[in-house]
């Protein structure tokens, strides 16, 4: 009697059907630790208050339309959700925990539908790609903000132009790549305008770069004509119509060209210096580097001992791509960014673009390839092209922003997961499954044990998640929140002695602490033009000074004053004076504080005579 041949013990072995049994097994960590990451930020979602940035954040969502000086829109959208659910924290931090891991789907489902045929290795990396969403939260900021609009519309556009690049050009194709780099920029240009350009340019170079040019064009104007359709909706319904919406953005832009005013050449020369002396630290600092030496190591660890010729050049080209990825990362995002304090944005932006398309061309000959326009998917070398243009993208998605960008594109870490990812699928073959399996699992968790390390520490909060046990509630909220015991008795401490002494909801502020936003959502005052003018810059009093201009004399005479009189990011109090406002002597203290964070001095002034 004929036996029964072995079954593998994960199940049917057959390589024409899935292993179903195997993908499970190998699977279930993988998605244990996606479900407990995600978890956890939903569980902790009514825990923290920073006075900082994610006050500057909730009070663009919370009141959209008082915020004239802000050029991204981002609150104009999740402004729609507090009509819903007014000022309501916990609901607006799950909201945007549920809407960037939708979108990181999307991008995971087409990155590996090219990375990777095997079902078990797909379902593992849209897992991976998941779980790399979360490196949003590395400082624990949950609170969706125009970073969260960028990292979205950036994962579309990467998806688009990994479509463009491994997929033959029908012209159905083209209409969904072209569509989707539309959408995916102006969600990119609702966060961050200036992202939305760099991201937008880099992306078309690489699609220029890979596609007959044709197609290209198709692809372009398509593009192009659905980005102003979708952004003069946007205008009409969100902006107040366009003229309005126009108007806001240029003033944005002028309050911003104000801030970074001040620096001369010179100063830019210095930058440029430090910047070169500092490219080994920052990346070492960030995930960029991470992806590329996960890389390296996969490639000596995964090296067949015997290659073909076609073998040994996608190996070369992995390598070269990997040395390119370092180049480019070193040059976007420090002497572009160093000179950004005297350079114009579209000089800056050619010289990235430049930057982008030298490299491009310096991987092409080291790969040996000389990509023929008629070949969209460039023989053998796509693999490579794929990783550099998301890696690209990554770098350049901060742009326009301040500090470094290399090490704020680590926001993107979806994008250099998937540069690595394509590095490691082309150099690992198909039967070392187990290996492509160890690659997926250390770069998916990286985030998860970040993520959790970062909820110990988190960003400006004086103690770590387990310590936010004290409930507060904002002005006009319903949903309080738990906070740590310093910023508790800071909240109390300003509100009671505003109320003690005649506060009312709507009462204008000027924050002079340079870093207090929170002062306004905690009060509910209306904080004339910004929510938060900037101090700490050379041309903060500038900034200042024309904040106050733009208030006028009606609003800034009943205005209360917040200052910090040894802050270190405190703007010049002259500018209160040379607005015409009668200050220290026609006010009085109403309320002396100390935050939790910073553990700075604060003193709350009200207005006892009208100002001329």
């Amino acid at each position: 009697m004929q036996s029964n041949p072995a079954r593998s013990p994960f199940g049917n072995a057959s390589p024409d059907r899935p292993q179903y049994l195997r993908t499970v097994i190998v699977a279930a960590p993988s998605l244990l630790a996606l479900v407990l990451a995600y978890g956890f930020i939903v569980w902790n979602a009514n825990k923290g208050f920073d006075i900082t940035d994610e006050s500057f954040y909730l009070l663009n969502i919370f009141y959209p339309n008082r915020n004239i000086g802000a050029v991204s829109e981002f609150g104009q959208y999740l402004g729609l959700f507090s009509d819903f659910y007014p000022h309501n924290v916990p609901f607006l931090r799950i909201f945007g925990v549920a809407f960037i891991l939708c979108v990181s789907v999307y991008y995971s489902i087409f990155a590996s539908r090219y990375l990777s045929s095997q079902f078990l290795i797909r379902t593992l990396l849209i897992i991976a790609f998941a779980i790399s969403t979360l490196s949003i939260f590395r400082f624990w900021l949950i609170t969706p903000s125009y970073n969260t609009f960028v990292l979205a519309g950036a994962m579309i556009v990467a998806a688009s132009v990994i479509r463009s690049i491994n997929r033959a050009g029908l012209l159905g194709e083209e209409i969904r790549i072209a569509d989707a780099l539309a959408i995916g920029g102006v969600l990119v240009a609702i966060g961050r305008p200036t992202s939305a350009i760099a991201v937008g340019g880099v992306a078309g170079l690489w699609i220029a770069c890979v596609c007959p040019y044709r197609q290209t064009l198709r692809i372009g104007v398509a593009a192009v004509c659905v980005f102003i359709l979708l952004f003069l909706l946007h205008a009409a319904f969100l902006g107040g119509g366009v003229e309005p919406f126009l108007t806001r953005v240029n003033f944005a832009k002028d309050l911003a060209a104000t801030l970074d005013a001040g620096h001369t050449f010179g100063d830019a020369i210095g930058r440029v210096l430090t910047a070169l002396r500092d490219v080994p630290g920052q990346m070492f600092s960030t995930p960029s580097l991470a992806g590329a030496l996960v890389t390296l190591i996969v490639f000596f660890i995964g090296w067949p001992p015997r290659l073909h010729l076609n073998e040994k050049r996608m190996a070369q080209s992995c390598v070269a791509g990997v040395a390119a990825l370092v180049a480019v990362t070193a040059y976007s995002t420090h002497v572009v960014q160093a000179v950004s304090s005297w350079g114009n944005l579209g000089v800056r932006l050619v010289l990235l673009l430049l930057g982008q398309f030298l490299f491009f061309k310096l991987a092409a000959r080291l790969n040996g390839e000389t990509f023929p326009k008629s070949n969209p998917e460039v023989a053998n070398s796509s693999p490579v092209i794929t990783a550099l243009a998301l890696a690209s993208i990554a770098l350049v998605a901060p742009f326009g922003g301040t500090g470094v960008m290399i090490g704020n594109s680590g926001t993107a870490f979806p994008l250099y997961v998937g540069s690595a990812l394509f590095l490691a699928m082309a150099i690992i073959p198909p039967a070392r499954w187990l290996l492509r399996v160890s690659v997926i699992y250390l770069l998916a968790f990286l985030p998860v044990l970040f993520l959790f390390y970062v909820s110990m520490m988190p960003y400006r909060l004086p103690e770590s998640m387990s310590h936010q046990t004290n409930p507060i509630t904002l002005a006009g909220s319903d949903s309080p929140i738990l906070v740590d015991g310093a910023t508790a008795n800071w909240v109390n401490a300003l509100r009671s002695g505003a109320l003690e002494h005649g506060w009312s909801e709507g009462t204008p502020l000027i924050d002079m602490t340079g870093a207090t936003p929170g002062a306004a959502l905690v009060l509910g005052a209306n904080a004339p033009v910004t929510p938060w003018i900037v101090g700490g810059y050379k041309g903060s009093k500038s900034f200042a000074a024309s904040v106050l201009a733009a208030a006028g004399s009606e609003i800034l005479k009943d205005a209360w004053i917040l200052t910090a009189p040894t802050g270190a990011a405190k703007n010049d109090e002259a500018v209160l004076s040379e607005a015409g406002l009668d200050f220290p002597s026609g006010y009085e203290i109403a309320a002396e504080v100390t935050t939790g964070y910073r553990k700075e001095k604060q003193l709350l002034w009200k207005p006892v005579r009208k100002n001329d």
